[in-house]
């Protein structure tokens, strides 16, 4: 067969290793060998292949190429599905605007939130912005309110009232202070419930600094769970709180706001949060310019009554220039009291010049007749050494049991005496008298008692004068004839008994700058201690009187120099003025001057020079 067996073979090899891809290859191929075998003889020349055959090979050749270029390049990608996959993508990314139409539309029916789809919000949420809304509006009329209080009052109740009508709570209380005290919450205003007395939050409690850290509203309940302590849980639990919100600023606290359950019996909703801590903000931002105006109020209010108060003094001077009775000085003198100074209870003494020695009652609306005839001090009495030394209210301290007065007034009208506050009437150191405070309407203040002892400066010289006038032959006319006639009476029995007698002085130093450096009290103080220790080491027959400010003269019967010294000693250790007294470097002192008679001096004008130079 030659190349007809060649070219078989050749086909068939071929043919057998596309025969998977290309059967149509293969059943052209066997026509081709069945039509040589038929029609060309063994000696046929070699010939190129043509027609069917060359046609055949020439297909398996590009099958087989096109199976090798196919394994070796990679798949074809569509076009359009990589588009589509590109696009959803980027919608997923970029979310889609609104229309500029709806966008307008969402602008008029949302006042605030322009940006957000609210097309799937439940209808709850578009009632709570309506609320929302209503509530601000509230706001610009409420705080026109708070904004126009002028003091606590309207403040505090402007602020309850407001909070009250908007949110509608059941219970609402409010705790502050109207004292520039902050330490201290007390229950200012409250609503919807029955408060105790014991109602205060101090900064020592736990629910004080708790909320002095808050910067919102917190719901009670988790306020409860912050360790409040009793007095904090006790004020939530009783008001059946719901919320709390603290007023304050960035630098102060200044109050707490409580609220209760909603009288719809519905929960809270973020509007109602919102608007008491608004509300809350308000206050705080108010409350400095309401503190302010409540100061300057009471400043004008203090003013126009020092004003007043000053100005009755001077009518009173013009009207005791006219005066020449005790009578009508003295009801000058208590029209003023009861008018400006709301004085209801009193009693009134005078110096008796008759006797020289006592202080007698010249009327009282308090005590009765017996007991005004039995009420009389002598000078020598604990009570007028006490406020003899200088002008200004002493207030008598447990007076019910003092057991000077317990001997002088009856343990039943003591018993109804609201108090016991002693003015005296000094005129050239000499005490004119004493008017005694047992009851007024109102608290005498430091400005009213600085007002009252002013007008009893003026006073006192007028009632002295009045006495002079009156009584020709007394103390004033001579201020010395007590001691005068003591001294007269220790020479004459000096002389008949041959024993002598000494006069000694205790002054106190520098008294003007002891009572600029110390005060009047603690030198009042300081005068009655020297005046006790005198008094209490005099003998049965020795003889005691103060000679004037801050002066007090003893007169010793019947005792030489040595042994008045031994008593000057006494007194000298006894006397132990107690160190709060002493404040700074200025230490008080006072001197001792003594004369014998007849050893030292036998003129009584000497001994009467003695203690007016002292």
């Amino acid at each position: 067969m030659g190349l007809l067996e060649k070219a078989s073979d050749s086909s068939s090899s071929k043919g057998q290793n596309v025969q998977a891809s290309m059967s149509s290859g293969s059943s052209l191929l066997a026509k081709a060998e069945s039509f040589i075998d038929e029609n060309l003889s063994t000696k046929l020349e070699p010939i190129q292949r043509k027609g069917l055959l060359a046609k055949a090979e020439k297909l398996i050749e590009s099958d087989e190429q096109l199976r090798d270029e196919s394994l070796n390049e990679p798949p074809v990608l569509d076009e359009f599905e990589v588009w589509e996959d590109e696009a959803r993508e980027s919608s997923i990314k970029t979310p889609i605007k609104a229309d500029s139409s709806e966008e307008h539309l969402d602008k008029q029916e949302y006042l605030f939130d322009d940006e957000s789809d609210f097309t799937t919000a439940p209808i709850e949420y578009h009632l709570a912005s309506k609320k929302k809304i209503e509530n601000y509006q509230s706001i610009f009329e409420i705080t026109k309110e708070i904004g126009a209080s002028s003091n606590f009052d309207d403040f505090f109740s402007n602020l309850n009232y407001s909070i009250m009508g908007q949110v509608g709570a059941e219970t609402l209380a409010i705790f502050s202070t109207t004292k520039n005290d902050f330490s201290k919450f007390f229950l200012i205003e409250s609503q919807g419930f029955e408060p105790t007395e014991d109602w205060v939050i101090s900064n020592e409690d736990p629910i004080y600094s708790i909320l002095q850290q808050q910067e919102s509203v917190i719901y009670a309940q988790e306020l409860m769970g912050m360790g409040l302590g009793p007095n904090g849980k006790a004020i939530l639990q009783a008001m059946q709180a719901e919320v709390v919100v603290p007023i304050k600023t960035l630098t102060q606290f200044y109050g707490i706001i409580i609220l209760g359950k909603l009288i719809s019996e519905e929960e809270y909703i973020s509007d109602d949060l919102e608007f008491v801590k608004v509300m809350a903000d308000i206050a705080a931002s108010v409350f400095e310019r309401v503190s302010d105006f409540e100061a300057r109020s009471k400043e004008i209010k203090y003013l126009n009554k020092i004003i007043s108060l000053n100005d009755g003094i001077l009518n009173v001077s013009r009207e005791f220039a006219s005066v020449r009775k005790i009578d009508q000085a003295y009801d000058i003198l208590i029209q003023v009291l009861k008018s400006n100074y709301q004085i209801e209870r009193f009693t009134f003494m005078l110096f008796d010049p008759k006797e020289k020695d006592t202080y007698k009652v010249f009327t009282s609306n308090q005590f009765s007749p017996e007991t005004i005839a039995r009420f009389i001090l002598g000078r020598n009495s604990d009570i007028v050494g006490m406020v003899s030394n200088v002008m200004g209210i002493y207030k008598l301290e447990d007076f019910k049991s003092n057991m000077e007065l317990q001997s002088l007034i009856s343990n039943d009208e003591l018993g109804i005496i609201d108090e016991f506050t002693i003015i005296p009437m000094i005129n050239l150191n000499w005490l004119v008298g004493l008017f005694i405070i047992h009851k007024s309407k109102e608290k005498l203040t430091e400005d009213y008692k600085i007002s009252l002892v002013s007008l009893f400066e003026l006073a006192s010289p007028v009632f002295a004068n009045i006495l002079i006038l009156e009584e020709k032959e007394n103390s004033f006319s001579n201020p010395f004839s007590p001691i005068e006639d003591r001294i007269d009476s220790e020479i004459s029995k000096s002389k008949s008994l041959n024993i002598s007698f000494t006069v000694i002085v205790f002054k106190v130093q520098n008294i003007p700058r002891m009572i600029q450096m110390l005060g009047q009290n603690l030198f009042s103080e300081y005068c009655d201690n020297l005046r006790k220790s005198i008094q209490e080491h005099l003998g049965e027959n020795d003889h005691y009187v103060r000679a004037g400010q801050g002066k007090f003269t003893a007169i010793l019967h019947s005792k030489d120099k040595e042994e008045s010294e031994i008593v000057i000693r006494k007194i000298k250790n006894h006397f132990q003025p107690t160190v709060d007294s002493i404040k700074g470097s200025f230490k008080p002192s006072y001197r001792i001057l003594s004369l014998e008679y007849p050893k030292d001096t036998k003129i009584k004008e000497q001994i009467i020079e003695m203690i007016e130079e002292a």
